[in-house]
């Protein structure tokens, strides 16, 4: 029981201590005998959160053992990182057409927007990407989502067609 995975997914796993599931991204194997937990892969950044059980990341340099509402994430560079107590709900709002960001720089908030809605972002200034963004926005709808990101952050959006240019 394995899968290979470049993105986000949820998974619920039926307990099967003979048969661990494996969901590898990267150089790490993410082994679990039967828990629910949230894995997002993307730019050689890995993170994971357990809603249920237990989840073991782990590879050749050594392994980190996640238990039921801890957070932990590794990248190349850094290694692994201590795990954390995790806010389940900012993890899996996606899972319910929700984007979640907590002092997240605009950069990295605009390219969750770009994934979730497939669009392509452009920043013209330079100096915007740092700016930090909080918040809980309903992903029903780009527009709405762009309005309200231009509110909070004192940016403006301009569409052309699927590329989004920020000001």
């Amino acid at each position: 029981r394995e899968v290979m995975l470049t993105g986000e997914a949820f998974f619920e796993v039926k307990s099967s201590l003979e048969q661990p599931f494996r969901v590898v991204t990267g150089s790490i194997i993410n082994e679990v005998k039967g828990t629910t937990f949230n894995v997002k892969y993307r730019k050689e950044f890995l993170e994971v959160v357990v809603t249920e059980g237990s989840v073991m990341m782990k590879n050749h340099t050594g392994s980190l053992i996640l238990n039921k509402g801890e957070y932990g994430s590794f990248t190349e560079k850094n290694g692994f990182n201590n795990r954390k107590r995790a806010d389940i709900a900012h993890f899996l709002a996606w899972k319910n057409n929700k984007l979640s960001f907590k002092s997240t720089p605009l950069a990295d908030a605009m390219d969750q927007v770009e994934l979730y809605f497939n669009i392509n972002v452009t920043f013209t200034n330079d100096n915007i990407k740092n700016k930090k963004i909080t918040g809980f926005f309903d992903a029903e709808s780009l527009d709405e989502v762009l309005e309200s990101i231009e509110l909070a952050m004192d940016v403006s959006f301009v569409k052309k067609g699927r590329n989004i240019f920020v000001y």
